[in-house]
């Protein structure tokens, strides 16, 4: 096992994926030219859950601090609308002004009101 009395170091990172929690660590201990490597992960059945893991992990091996990185899922979907990218003059001139909806309609900017779109 690598210890950090050893000079080793530990990193940790925690991700979450669809209600769970990943939870992973990397400790290296770099000797010369060679390196020693243990990882370790785990399913969790949240954040906190999986922090705990971690820490275990780092307290067993004598770290005391280590770097944690969280990573969460990208839920937004970036859905092309012509109004967004051009601007109120340019829309007159290019005709998207007859491609724009109603306010109130899925594809009307949030905020948006007849007088904004023309």
């Amino acid at each position: 096992m690598l210890r950090a009395a050893d000079g080793a170091t530990f990193s940790a990172r925690v991700e979450s994926i669809g209600g769970k929690a990943r939870a992973s660590y990397h400790v290296t201990l770099a000797l010369g030219g060679d390196a020693t490597v243990e990882n370790g992960s785990r399913t969790c059945a949240g954040e906190r859950e999986a922090a705990a893991w971690i820490d275990q992990a780092a307290h067993v091996r004598g770290f005391k601090s280590y770097p944690l990185s969280l990573r969460y899922p990208q839920h937004r979907v970036f859905r092309y609308r012509p109004w967004a990218i051009v601007g109120l003059c340019q829309r007159r001139t290019l005709g998207f002004e007859s491609a724009m909806s109603s306010p109130g309609s899925d594809d009307w900017p949030a905020g948006g009101d007849r007088a904004a779109a023309g």
